[in-house]
């Protein structure tokens, strides 16, 4: 049975031919993945052989230093385990009794209706088709994660944006790197944002002025510290099993 997800899963390929990271990096279940491997909390789990205050979450997630096709798929396939939707019937399905019915319908995914047999086949033809437009008409554009009623083990928290994910991600891993480098090597905040050209405006130009070149670099440090508040943020709340979650965990707040 083919597995459905609410959002773009990864493509691996094959063993012969195997995807582009590209592939890999258009879903948010890879960014899931990548930011729990920078847990620092959930590797020391990962370490212990699972033992840990996160060993729950270990259970389920495993071991995340393999490599993530290996991680997704493999014998257990992960992917599907914990993100997948669970199975519901993709057709019309006729109700002849109670007992035909089943409790998941009820999370919003199918759309019971009772109609007159008698009414003759145009009369319901015309009637089915204005129910579908009052279900589908109006959901047009993007609807908010937390209003998407989903069976997965480990749902979406919210809406997301992969650039920006891979973007925060970026920023998070060039800092880290960074603080471990000391004397003229070291880069400041800014240089960090210019490397990683984070706010295209605000790259440097021959013709800038003094003012305008203080701007700019203003401007980057501002981008970079988002960033790194938006991943310790993002990289403490997977470790509850939540993600994209830009808010602090209620557990954590002071």
């Amino acid at each position: 049975m083919r597995i459905r997800f609410l959002a773009k899963y990864p493509k691996l390929g094959t063993r012969k031919n195997p995807a582009p990271v590209s592939a890999l990096e258009r879903s948010p279940y890879y960014w899931w993945y990548e930011y729990l491997r920078r847990n620092n909390d959930y590797l020391q789990c990962c370490k212990a052989g699972g033992d840990g205050p996160l060993s729950e979450l270990y259970a389920d997630f495993g071991d995340v230093r393999e490599d993530f096709r290996v991680w997704w798929g493999g014998k257990r396939a992960r992917g599907a385990h914990l993100f997948g939707e669970q199975p519901m019937p993709n057709r019309m399905v006729v109700l002849r009794s109670r007992s035909d019915w089943r409790d998941e319908w009820a999370k919003g995914s199918m759309v019971t209706v009772a109609f007159n047999t008698n009414a003759g086949t145009r009369k319901l033809q015309k009637y089915l088709a204005t129910l579908l437009r009052e279900q589908f008409g109006r959901k047009r554009g993007r609807r908010a994660m937390r209003t998407v009623e989903s069976s997965a083990r480990y749902p979406l928290f919210a809406n997301f944006s992969v650039a920006e994910l891979k973007k925060i991600v970026a920023v998070y891993d060039l800092a880290a790197a960074n603080s471990k480098t000391t004397g003229l090597r070291a880069l400041r905040t800014w240089q960090i944002g210019e490397q990683l050209r984070l706010v295209r405006t605000a790259m440097p130009s021959a013709r800038d002025t003094r003012a305008e070149i203080l701007d700019k670099r203003r401007s980057m440090s501002a981008s970079v510290c988002k960033y790194k508040r938006l991943a310790a943020i993002l990289i403490e709340n997977v470790g509850y099993g939540e993600f994209p979650r830009k808010t602090r965990h209620a557990a954590k707040k002071s």
